[in-house]
């Protein structure tokens, strides 16, 4: 039984196309062969957190994944790259998971279902608490302090400066002619 192009999990670029992932055997032998990733490590977790936090390693592996589409469309490395702005690599990464997901038997399945879930909370949460962080009157007490230590040490560096100047002043020419200074030899 063969799954329609509808079934097959797909995420669109900003240009609007359709790029399906769908997932098989060869399909995680060439990510592996091309990228040195192994697709089946998902069970495990941390390839999720991978994904998530190295986009460069998303795009190479999501290329190999689309690799007949992308040959299909004639897109290059560089130009299927440039299709990652904003929510894409979200979706796409979801199609991706999704792709792998329909490849596990159900049991495995259910196992990576819950990681990807546990990740998504995961990955809201430091989202949110990033969020609370930076609206914390702390940080804007913080870049106050730093901003006035910046400028207190330029004004140290001025006032500092401004006690070499008379040294630096040039001497009378005519005194330099009557007390020339000994040259060396």
């Amino acid at each position: 039984m063969t799954q329609s192009s509808i079934d097959v999990p797909a995420w669109k670029d900003r240009e609007g196309r359709r790029w399906p992932t769908p997932i098989s055997v060869t399909t995680i032998a060439r990510v592996k062969e091309a990228t040195g990733v192994n697709l089946l490590e998902i069970v495990e977790g941390k390839l999720l957190l991978r994904f998530l936090d190295d986009p460069l390693l998303l795009v190479d592996v999501l290329l190999v994944v689309c690799k007949p589409t992308a040959d299909e469309r004639s897109v290059s490395k560089d130009a299927f790259g440039d299709l990652f702005v904003g929510d894409v690599t979200v979706d796409a990464v979801q199609a991706l998971v999704q792709g792998l997901l329909d490849f596990f038997p159900s049991d495995r399945r259910a196992v990576i279902e819950r990681l990807w879930k546990a990740t998504e909370r995961a990955q809201a949460e430091a989202v949110r608490m990033a969020t609370d962080k930076l609206n914390s009157p702390l940080v804007e007490q913080a870049i106050t302090e730093a901003i006035r230590k910046a400028s207190d040490e330029i004004d140290q560096r001025l006032r500092s400066f401004s006690l070499w100047t008379p040294i630096l002043v040039r001497r009378d020419p005519a005194k330099q002619r009557s007390n020339p200074l000994p040259r060396s030899t």
